[in-house]
């Protein structure tokens, strides 16, 4: 029986040049993160991300297309779960039939947050320092996402509207009332404050907005 890697489907091993791309990139995202949460995106200029990866100017663009391409990259580790339990989420609640599993399913989704949150504490945190600005430049890929999550909550809310009895409240009041709750205890939490635990506060603030969309 061979013993070959390439017979029994392993991955050839990354060649030099292969290494080299991979790490560079990785140099060239935390430095972008790291100059950008301290001078802001606007001021993140590729001579200052450079700089910070020890690596020429020139070479930025052998691995990135400009600076909105970096903010995108940078971004990666919060879109592709964030996009995961909004699925899951909107899953759950097209089979909930009582206000109680509309709860279960928004506390599933606070606690595949949580989590996301604290691993990527520095992205998270640029994005809450930076999605709210102009969509322009390095930002468009922060408002993108910003304006991404907007629209998934308002679903959410239609969503769960359709299957319980709630109060006449548009969905877009209502979805914009938690996720401003939401970063407002994100940023709180990310930068030290007492919150509490963070799983108990997010169930606790679903509890709480359902229950005043109750109809009663």
């Amino acid at each position: 029986m061979s013993t070959d890697s390439h017979a029994s489907g392993d991955a050839p091993p990354l060649g030099r040049r292969e290494k080299n791309r991979i790490e560079k990139t990785r140099r060239l995202v935390e430095a972008g993160l790291a100059v950008a949460l301290e001078h802001g995106v606007e001021g993140a200029t590729i001579e200052r991300i450079t700089r910070e990866a020890g690596i020429a100017k020139g070479g930025f663009y052998r691995y990135f297309d400009d600076q909105a391409h970096l903010v995108a990259t940078i971004l990666e580790p919060l879109v592709v779960p964030f996009r995961a339990a909004l699925d899951r989420c909107e899953l759950e609640l097209n089979d909930a039939t009582t206000i109680e599993a509309q709860v279960v399913a928004y506390q599933h989704l606070a606690l595949s947050l949580a989590p996301i949150f604290f691993e990527h504490r520095d992205v998270m945190r640029l994005y809450l320092q930076e999605s709210r600005g102009p969509a322009r430049g390095a930002r468009a890929p922060l408002r993108d996402l910003a304006d991404e999550i907007r629209e998934r909550a308002v679903k959410l809310t239609e969503v769960a509207r359709a299957a319980g009895r709630w109060r006449d409240v548009p969905g877009v009041v209502s979805a914009l009332a938690v996720i401003g709750a939401v970063e407002r205890l994100a940023w709180d939490a990310l930068n030290g404050a007492d919150i509490g635990d963070p799983l108990e506060v997010g169930a606790a603030l679903v509890g709480v907005v359902l229950d005043g969309l109750r109809e009663r």
